[in-house]
C-alpha cells in the first residue's frame, strides 16, 4: 500500500462518498436527458439586442426585495450505498449500467501528485502530467489510452470530447 493511503480509513469514506455522488449525478443526468428528449424546443421570440438589454438593464442585482431567481433543490440521498470497507485501490463498486467509473484512489494520487510537483491540481494539468510521464501514470494506477483496445476504466481520464473518455471523473 502506498504511503499516502496507508492506514487511512478516512480516504475509504471519501471514496465511498465519491462513488455515491457519481451514481447520483449519473442518475440525475439520465433524467435530464430523458426530459430534454421528451420536450420540443420552443423558438425564442427575443432578438439578441432585446436579450442583451434584458440581461444587462433589467436584472435585480443587489435588490433585496427582488425574488430569488433560482432556488437549488435539496440533495437527495444516494440511491446506492457503498460500503467503505469494500473499497481498495484498483477496485470500484459494481456498475449495473454505463461505463465503469474511474478509481477514486488513482484520481486522488494523480491530483495529489500534481499538487506536490507544483502543478495546479486541475484536470487538464493532471492529464498532461500523466500523459507526459507514463511511469507516473502506472504508479498511480492509470494506463495510457490505446485506441485499438477502446475504453478501459484504468485509462488516463480526459476532458476532451474527442478523447477516449468524455468525463474526467467517471
Amino acid at each position: 500500500m502506498t504511503p499516502i493511503l496507508r492506514g487511512s480509513r478516512i480516504r475509504h469514506a471519501e471514496a465511498a462518498r465519491y462513488y455515491e455522488a457519481l451514481w447520483q449525478s449519473n442518475e440525475q443526468q439520465a433524467g435530464v436527458r430523458a426530459e430534454r428528449s421528451a420536450t420540443t424546443a420552443v423558438a425564442n421570440p427575443e432578438t439578441p439586442e432585446e436579450a442583451t438589454y434584458r440581461l444587462l438593464l433589467e436584472r435585480p442585482t443587489l435588490c433585496e426585495d427582488a425574488p430569488i431567481l433560482h432556488e437549488p433543490e435539496p440533495r437527495q440521498p444516494a440511491a446506492i450505498r457503498v460500503d467503505p470497507g469494500t473499497l481498495r485501490p484498483g477496485r470500484t463498486p459494481p456498475r449495473f449500467a454505463g461505463r465503469a467509473s474511474k478509481c477514486f484512489f488513482a484520481l486522488f494520487k494523480a491530483f495529489m501528485g500534481a499538487a506536490v510537483c507544483g502543478t495546479p491540481p486541475e484536470p487538464q494539468h493532471v492529464r498532461q502530467k500523466l500523459i507526459e510521464n507514463p511511469s507516473s501514470a502506472r504508479t498511480g494506477g492509470s494506463t495510457l489510452p490505446d485506441p485499438k483496445r477502446g475504453y478501459r476504466q484504468s485509462d488516463v481520464p480526459s476532458l476532451v470530447p474527442g478523447g477516449t473518455r468524455k468525463s474526467f471523473f467517471g
